[in-house]
């Protein structure tokens, strides 16, 4: 024969006040279910609401956009951006070169250990070789630069 428990199920809100004592566990997760709670036993948490979280779908606005008027640039005012160099990397372990920069990308050769690449810039991790195909650099554990 079964015997009857008495326990009380402490019901808190999300605020951390208490909501509610009630007789059934059910009742109490229903309750903490609706107000983002918890419930407790004897002082122990033994259930949490799980709280979705919702953003509100905010309208686009309208923006005005004024027209700038040009500005002459005199000749001292011209400034020519540095072009960067390529650079030279050392590979530190046989390596799959890439047509995109990321793993799933097709295959486009293979690096040896040793080799060393011209890379014309570093983007996202990966080396972009002057060809345009990519290697991963995984933070210089798989490439380093050299001179």
């Amino acid at each position: 024969m079964a015997t009857a428990t008495n326990k009380s199920y402490l019901v808190i809100g999300s605020d951390g006040a208490e909501l509610k004592t009630v007789k059934t566990l059910a009742a109490a997760k229903k309750l903490a279910d609706a107000e983002g709670g918890s419930v407790l036993v004897d002082g122990e948490c033994v259930y949490r609401a799980t709280v979705e979280t919702v953003i509100p779908a905010v309208e686009a606005e309208k923006v005005e956009v004024a027209e700038v008027e040009k500005a002459e640039v005199t000749e001292t005012e011209k400034v020519e951006e540095p072009k960067d160099e390529p650079q030279k990397y050392r590979i530190k372990a046989l390596m799959n070169i890439r047509k995109e920069p990321n793993l799933n990308s097709e295959k486009a050769g293979i690096a040896k250990q040793g080799a060393i690449v011209t890379v014309k810039e570093v983007k996202y991790d990966w080396l972009c070789l002057t060809d345009g195909t990519y290697i991963l650099c995984g933070g210089g554990e798989f490439a380093e630069k050299i001179g």
